[in-house]
């Protein structure tokens, strides 16, 4: 494989956003999974690195050389089955840096009028191939998941699919606490995964002991897939996205950094009417979509410690709760049974979901409980449709 020095320039971060790291990083793991999974028995792999933000999105790198670049392209559009859409990307590769032919474009969809003729390809950059002879991979899928599944089993013959799923998810949880440790020092680091790191992960984890932690970078991989989801349907359909997109992005972005427990408490009080959820770990990305960020991107000023807002003496708490009308009932008693919420939380605000709407009492009768314990009472909550609470939060302050 041809290699070429690193040069001593000072290095760039682009890994300012946690949802970049979505693709980048999903693809970077898949990328140095696949090279090692292609490594003669017994190579020496010690100086071996997947490094991103250095030179484009991601390289892999040995010792000072670098072995191959890698620019990720993930925006959707109507246009992205054509080479011309990828023109930019084509001229600025990082040419210099790179061995002519190791440089890499990574694309959602198939692009038949792809060339490597110098006019309009001067970089010599070719698009990555995956398993089964693709030049594409959707990233807003399992796909990603599936092809790193079947490389960890190359590398640890004898991992289940499940096993290799569990350290899939290890992987990408190893390269969370990365990203955040370079956001904490501040200091234009970028994130590095020694080739070392990754084989010992697939090979030595014991399953148990990383379970839940790959349960909850599930979490965050499924937070993040679906603001982008959200960003891709916006794009193609040219609409405009909100004044307050960049919160929405800051908010999902900012749960993503919260420790383990923390994700879970504040993912909780998304899911009121679920008591298992600590255990389930499930995500109603339904909801998520169309209550969480929804609100988000149109209404300024959310309040993550009481997770809504406070708008002319009325309090709004936001729930990923998508359920139709007809289910109300249900909804407003496994809220009232779930010992996790708590009066602070929950009285005296419109439970903001989809399309449910009423005071509770009226799905499920009043309750002659004792104020002094902690049990919420139904008459004095209600929930409130999404369409409802935008128009109310739109207000002006009285």
């Amino acid at each position: 494989m041809a290699a070429t020095n690193l040069t001593k320039e000072e290095r760039r971060n682009a890994t300012t956003s946690w949802s970049g790291y979505l693709y980048q990083g999903k693809v970077g793991i898949l990328v140095a999974l696949k090279s090692i999974a292609s490594q003669a028995p017994g190579a020496n792999l010690d100086d071996l690195r997947l490094e991103y933000e250095h030179h484009e999105d991601f390289c892999l790198v040995n010792g000072e050389m670098i072995l191959s670049m890698h620019q990720v392209k993930a925006k959707a559009g109507a246009d992205n089955h054509r080479m011309s859409t990828y023109s930019a990307a084509i001229k600025d590769f990082d040419g210099a840096q790179s061995p002519e032919d190791q440089r890499f474009l990574h694309v959602l969809v198939d692009i038949p009028d792809w060339s490597m003729e110098s006019d309009k390809n001067p970089n010599n950059v070719q698009l990555f191939e995956y398993r089964d002879n693709n030049k594409f991979c959707s990233l807003l899928d399992d796909s990603v998941r599936q092809e790193c599944i079947k490389y960890i089993q190359v590398i640890q013959p004898g991992r289940s699919d499940s096993e290799a799923d569990v350290i899939y998810s290890s992987l990408l949880a190893m390269l969370t606490d990365k990203v955040g440790s370079c956001h904490a020092k501040n200091d234009r680091s970028h994130p590095v995964i020694a080739f070392r790191e990754i084989i010992d992960c697939v090979r030595d984890s014991v399953i148990d002991e990383i379970k839940f932690e790959a349960e909850v970078v599930k979490l965050r991989e499924l937070m993040l897939r679906t603001l982008n989801e959200a960003d891709q349907d916006f794009e193609i359909a040219k609409l405009d996205k909100g004044l307050n997109w960049d919160q929405a992005i800051n908010v999902v972005e900012g749960l993503c950094q919260l420790g383990d427990q923390e994700l879970l408490i504040a993912l909780s009080k998304l899911h009121p009417d679920d008591s298992t959820f600590f255990d389930s770990k499930h995500l109603k990305s339904d909801g998520f979509k169309n209550v969480f960020i929804e609100i988000l991107r149109n209404i300024a000023d959310f309040d993550l410690f009481n997770n809504g807002y406070i708008k002319n003496g009325e309090n709004y708490f936001l729930t990923n709760i998508s359920d139709i009308a007809r289910n109300a009932p249900g909804v407003a008693r496994r809220i009232l049974e779930n010992t996790n919420n708590s009066k602070l939380h929950f009285e005296g605000k419109h439970i903001v979901t989809r399309e449910l709407e009423g005071r509770f009492s009226d799905f499920v009768g009043a309750t002659k409980a004792s104020e002094s314990r902690n049990i919420l009472q139904p008459e004095n909550m209600k929930f409130m449709k999404v369409d409802t609470a935008l128009h109310n939060l739109a207000q002006e302050e009285v």
